[in-house]
């Protein structure tokens, strides 16, 4: 009968793992044992924080790239595309494509759109109602 590598393996492993378990379970001063750690222990509070003017900043880039995205994908010419600490600029120059540029802005959340002819300044509403 031919020893298999695989088999000598597993009883090795076998071997080791009571060994090394042996103090933990007798609970013996000799040897390490395990610690638990703090979730374990019941011992961990986490407390999680959102910094609201970083994520303002992030959403309004992430509009601002979607806006520009909008209208390279649909040849929509638009000038002055800018953003600052709460809104973003943009002129349409097309009056033709304003309509699909309105729909596109009433499908993005959370954002207040101010109109004046071709020219468009969508404001980000920071303020939402939390229900706790």
């Amino acid at each position: 009968m031919k020893l298999n590598y695989r088999i000598v393996i597993f009883a090795l492993a076998i071997i080791f793992g009571i060994v090394f378990s042996i103090p933990s379970l007798t609970q013996s001063e000799t040897g390490k044992k395990i610690t638990l750690g703090l979730d374990l222990q019941g011992g961990l509070h986490m407390l999680l924080g959102v910094k609201t003017e970083e994520a303002t900043k992030s959403r309004i880039k992430s509009i601002t790239a979607s806006i520009k995205h909008f209208s390279d994908r649909n040849d929509i010419l638009i000038d002055g595309l800018s953003f600052d600490e709460n809104a973003i600029k943009f002129e349409v120059l097309d009056e033709d494509e304003i309509t699909k540029f309105d729909e596109f802005l009433k499908s993005i959340e959370g954002v207040v759109v101010v109109k004046n002819a071709t020219s468009y300044l969508p404001v980000i509403n920071a303020r939402r109602d939390c229900k706790n």
